[in-house]
């Protein structure tokens, strides 16, 4: 579906879409933070839960209540509010390649076909929804 290098570009992207929706909510908290700083708070998320938290949204919101926090804010309901942000443009800007649907179309008249991922898998969220 995508290459590493469109994988970091479009989370990049989605942080960026995160970084424009806080700073219309709070342009100052917006200012102490940017891209690479989400990304290493995330990170740093991710290396403290790792084998206690296995989804990788409850992950991606922790990093937004800790980001947060990191530059003075202590927002539940805003942490929640840019994790969906986050996942909303995160899902819809991810577009399959345009013969990836009709090949597996085809596969799956032959085969049972499913879905192994090491990140979040929706295949509904994608547009490959029934397809698995």
């Amino acid at each position: 579906m995508e290459n590493k290098k469109s994988l970091a570009k479009q989370l990049s992207d989605s942080l960026r879409h995160v970084l424009v929706e806080l700073e219309k909510l709070d342009n100052e908290a917006a200012a102490w933070l940017n891209v690479d700083k989400m990304i290493d708070i995330r990170n740093k998320v991710a290396l403290e839960l790792k084998g206690k938290v296995v989804n990788l949204e409850a992950i991606r919101r922790e990093a937004f209540r800790r980001t947060l926090r990191d530059i003075g804010k202590t927002n539940d309901d805003l942490a929640d509010h840019l994790n969906a942000i986050y996942l909303k443009h995160r899902f819809e800007d991810t577009k399959p390649y345009d013969d990836v649907l009709p090949v597996l179309k085809d596969l799956g008249n032959k085969y049972s076909l499913g879905l192994l991922s090491n990140g979040n898998s929706y295949p509904e969220r994608t547009g490959l929804s029934g397809i698995f």
